[in-house]
């Protein structure tokens, strides 16, 4: 009986993985997904008015989507998606940042912005056609970059000056927790210093900017 009950168990277990390759068969397959490989680093840097043309191929010859809007006459930060579909229907997509830039003498450039005793990322500086000045984040680069929240938590300005050595700035924009202000801003060469405040709560920290060289 005992041996009955047994080869009835195997014939059940038998039939029904048979019963289940049956059902799950060519439902398995392996896809592999575009690499997309573009022209150029992965950070770009295009002095204004320069050119950038995007370009991209795929490893399987998939058709490449270029989606960018970089305008090589205003300075900022501009993301180049690039993505292909392979013959699955599976997405791949890559970025590219491209940094337009300006430079001149006084304080236009692109700075390695810290935040005193830690990280921060690049900032740009570059002017208004009135003797005054824009900067794309008086927190140096700190948040946006080093801590790696995104843009929304730059803090830009739209206005600021130099007078001598010494640097003046308004407010930047709010960030999720407020605006920012500058005091105590100095030029010495190449290097700008600062101190950054929370408005709304005076806390802040001290910034430094190194002008890079192209």
């Amino acid at each position: 009986m005992k041996k009955i009950l047994l080869y009835s168990f195997l014939l059940t277990l038998f039939f029904g993985v048979v019963s289940c390759d049956k059902e799950t068969e060519d439902i398995s397959r392996v896809t592999t997904y575009a690499a997309i490989t573009y022209e150029g680093d992965a950070v770009v840097y295009v002095e204004k008015g320069g050119s950038f043309t995007p370009s991209a191929t795929s490893s399987g010859g998939e058709d490449v989507t270029i989606t960018e809007s970089v305008d090589v006459n205003k300075p900022g930060f501009y993301n180049v998606s690039y993505s292909a579909t392979n013959v699955d229907g599976f997405d791949a997509v890559v970025d590219q940042l491209v940094i337009v830039y300006e430079e001149d003498d006084v304080l236009a450039g692109v700075y390695d912005g810290i935040r005193e005793g830690k990280n921060g990322g690049i900032v740009l500086i570059y002017s208004n056609g009135d003797g005054t000045y824009s900067c794309s984040d008086l927190i140096g680069g700190y948040y946006q970059f080093g801590k790696g929240y995104g843009a929304k938590y730059a803090s830009p300005t739209s206005k600021m000056e130099i007078t001598g050595n010494i640097i003046t700035a308004d407010p930047g924009a709010a960030t999720p927790w407020g605006s920012w202000d500058l005091s105590n801003g100095v030029k010495n060469g190449n290097v700008l210093t600062w101190k950054t405040t929370l408005i709304d709560d005076g806390f802040g920290f001290n910034v430094q900017l190194t002008k890079k060289s192209f």
